[in-house]
């Protein structure tokens, strides 16, 4: 760069401005989690045309010492301004700028003024400026740099300090002052080692708990960004990822790339997760400050030992943005080789566990609340923990935290689980592997001593010698049904569990027959399917409860037993019609409003109609895993359940591209939160004129009437209105409407409409589609 004379500097300042050898040049700065571009530095350059580039160290402390620099940063803000309009023009994502001030514009009372004058002539929003202060602003007139400042906050400029660190006063800066964000001077990554790495770690989590988010400037080494990702800087600027760019090669590359903008309406989004402290000793209970120690502890924490992710979950599916070597170890003890691959099997949902975990992820979102599950998967225990930091159109950021026992770190909780493994096991008084596909079982663990040794037989010969052998008669049945393998894995499907549970009275030691809880548990985690079968003791107090339900309330003991019957009298009773058929049930609340719809029973033609095989479908599961969801038929299935009455409709079914004649009828039940249904209904390919011209007098002559209307009026409009105000009425409805859509643009405008009172306009609810 070219050295030039003071008398230079002062000589051709104006004359530069004015012929645009001063120009704004651009460093962006990234999101350190998705390497995106969020900002973006403006920096003065000039650019003479005979001496070349002049150094901002030649010509910034000449214009100070002549208080020219105001002039000079309203320059740099007018050429943000044009860059800022330029990409506007070209319809790009547009990253915010951000812009130094000197401490000696603060001496012009106008400075604020001025600022939004110039960015009201351009068009610029004050949300896309970001202001960086240096501390040495604040050290001379406090009461004038306060003034203006409130200005420049209040108006929704964001305020930087600039140069952390690099003052003697910065501590009291923070005290006195309110930052958005502190940029931590490239200074401290001068000599990258550990007493550098202990100052930034303790930097960024004074920052985390004064909730001021932070970006390092100056990074130029993989070594560096890494650490600074791991120790939840947000931001990153330097030469390992940008140098500054001019106007024209900026606004090249966001043409060009972008998709690696952040877009401004999720920035709050990420500014939520910078909150996030990755170092706090329970980042997901808040910050914890780390505590003074020796040498090699404080070593320890310079890179956290929790193992930690962070998820972006939407629609049921995660992507992993973020993980330290903790977690990946983790991972690795599970048996996955990569954090790609548990990412691919949660969403490919090949394991149980991954319904799980889906299941803490939308509760911990519902709730706002930390989460947990504990689980074993390849002879591994592990916990998860999860919440919810942020969240924007559907998209949310979930921290996870997780722990396998086994590992140096949590070796006292795996010597817990160990020492009372044995307590657990004693709990029971069997416990069995059954493998259904192999019609084999193996036998675990026992302090029973069987007549028989079951373990030599197969598994059907088995089940059905200990029922006679060690069940109780009255009990064997019921018994024989609970064991039923053919049918175990729909009906543990249908609980909505992994494990179903009955009560039997099974032979005890002394001959005589006494309670158990026996419970059958799907083994998730087997090449071959298994269920676990375990008997377990019961307390005298619950021995007696059982005597009393099955004397008093028989029901509640055979309630397996009775909902299997149900099911069957259902497929009895569809596979006797001649016509398509089904059974479904609707869930009556108690606040009297309708639930969940559910297939309960279906015919062979019924099923062949849905294009679903016999032995894929489960009774009991929402009727929209079958067809497609449908408000109009909900709305008549619970009208018929409710009502007590028979529905009966001639319908133009999109869905089959036919003609539907459907009947619904209601069927007996004793269930008090649930309604059944008999659903069934031929299919024509063409409409039957026959089926519609059974109405009666009172319609026909509302038709002859609507007819005359259109055919007698003059307006169009006026004569819909009339028609759909007839329709309403005819119908006694609240609203009726007519809507006119167009499919291309996928648009929808209101043509008339008639309406109570009390129901809000339509174009209310159009809107709110758009």
């Amino acid at each position: 760069m070219t050295k030039v004379s003071e008398e230079f500097i002062l000589k051709n300042f104006e004359s530069a401005i004015q012929n645009g050898y001063i120009k704004a040049y651009y460093q962006p700065i990234v999101r350190s989690i998705t390497r995106n571009i969020s900002d973006s530095e403006a920096l003065a350059r000039w650019e003479d045309p005979e001496l070349g580039i002049i150094s901002p160290l030649e010509f910034i402390p000449v214009l100070e010492k002549h208080h020219l620099i105001k002039e000079l940063d309203l320059c740099i803000l007018r050429c943000i301004c044009d860059t800022y309009q330029k990409l506007k023009e070209y319809g790009c994502i547009i990253p915010h700028f951000s812009i130094n001030l000197s401490r000696l514009d603060f001496n012009h009372q106008r400075l604020f003024e001025d600022f939004i004058e110039i960015l009201n002539e351009n068009n610029v929003p004050v949300e896309a400026i970001h202001v960086e202060i240096t501390e040495s602003v604040m050290l001379d007139d406090q009461g004038k740099f306060r003034e203006i400042l409130d200005k420049f906050k209040n108006a929704g400029f964001h305020i930087w300090m600039d140069d952390f660190g690099s003052g003697y006063s910065s501590l009291t800066v923070l005290k006195d002052y309110e930052f958005d964000l502190l940029k931590i001077d490239a200074a401290f990554l001068k000599n990258f080692g550990h007493r550098s790495k202990q100052m930034l770690t303790a930097v960024i989590n004074m920052a985390k708990a004064l909730g001021i988010h932070t970006l390092t400037e100056g990074i130029e080494t993989e070594e560096q960004y890494s650490f600074m990702l791991d120790a939840g800087c947000e931001l990153i600027q330097g030469f390992y990822f940008f140098k500054p760019l001019s106007a024209e090669d900026f606004i090249k590359y966001v043409k060009k790339e972008n998709e690696s903008v952040e877009p401004d309406d999720e920035n709050l989004f990420w500014d939520d997760i910078g909150n996030f402290n990755f170092l706090s000793s329970n980042p997901l209970e808040g910050y914890i400050s780390n505590s003074r120690g020796k040498q090699n502890e404080f070593d320890a924490a310079l890179r956290s030992k929790i193992p930690l992710a962070l998820l972006e979950y939407k629609n049921g599916y995660t992507k992993c943005v973020y993980y330290n070597s903790e977690y990946y170890n983790r991972i690795r003890q599970l048996g996955y080789s990569s954090v790609e691959e548990i990412e691919d099997s949660f969403n490919e949902r090949r394991e149980a566990q991954h319904m799980l975990m889906e299941k803490i992820l939308n509760k911990s979102i519902a709730n706002n609340s930390i989460e947990r599950i504990d689980y074993v998967e390849n002879g591994v225990y592990f916990t998860i923990e999860t919440k919810c930091l942020s969240k924007h159109n559907g998209k949310y950021m979930m921290a996870i935290t997780l722990y396998t026992f086994g590992s140096d770190r949590e070796e006292s909780k795996s010597d817990d689980i160990l020492k009372f493994g044995q307590s657990i096991f004693l709990t029971y008084e069997s416990i069995l592997i059954l493998y259904p596909t192999t019609n084999m079982l193996e036998i675990m663990f026992t302090r029973a001593v069987p007549e028989h040794d079951y373990s030599a037989m197969m598994l059907n010969e088995a089940i059905d010698l200990f029922s006679k052998k060690e069940v109780f008669e009255e009990d064997r049945d019921r018994f024989l049904s609970f064991m039923e393998m053919p049918t175990l894995d729909k009906r543990i499907d249908q609980s909505g569990k992994i494990f179903l549970q009955e009560v039997f009275r099974l032979r005890d030691p002394h001959g005589g027959y006494s309670w158990k809880l026996v419970r059958l548990t799907r083994d998730t985690d087997s090449l071959v399917v298994g269920y676990l079968f375990t008997v377990q003791d019961m307390t005298d107090k619950e021995e007696k409860m059982a005597d009393i339900l099955l004397k008093e309330h028989p029901e509640l003991i055979n309630l397996y037993q009775n909902k299997k019957k149900s099911l069957l009298d259902y497929s009895d009773v569809v596979e006797k019609q001649k016509r398509i058929a089904s059974v479904l049930s609707v869930q009556l609340k108690p606040d009297g409003s309708c639930g969940e719809i559910c297939l309960e029973a279906a015919n062979d033609i019924y099923l062949d109609s849905v294009n679903v095989k016999r032995e894929d479908f489960v009774p009991g599961k929402p009727y929209y895993n079958y067809i497609p969801k449908d408000l109009n038929f909900e709305e008549m299935s619970i009208n018929c359940v409710k009502n007590n009455r028979i529905v009966h409709v001639y319908v133009d079914a999109g869905f089959y591209n036919a003609w539907m004649e459907v009947v619904m009828m209601p069927l007996i039940s004793d269930e008090p939160d649930k309604g059944y249904y008999l659903f069934s209904y031929d299919m024509h390919p063409k409409v039957d004129a026959s089926k519609l011209s059974d109405i009666s007098p009172d319609i026909a002559v509302q038709i002859i009437r609507t007819s005359l209307k259109l055919r007698e009026a003059g307006d169009f409009q006026s004569a819909m209105n009339a028609v759909i105000a007839d329709l309403r009425e005819i119908c006694k409805a609240n609203r009726s409407c007519i809507v006119l859509t167009d499919f291309k643009k996928r648009r929808c405008s209101l043509l008339c409409e008639s309406r109570t009172d009390v129901i809000s306009p339509n174009e209310v609810f159009l809107d709110n589609m758009k």
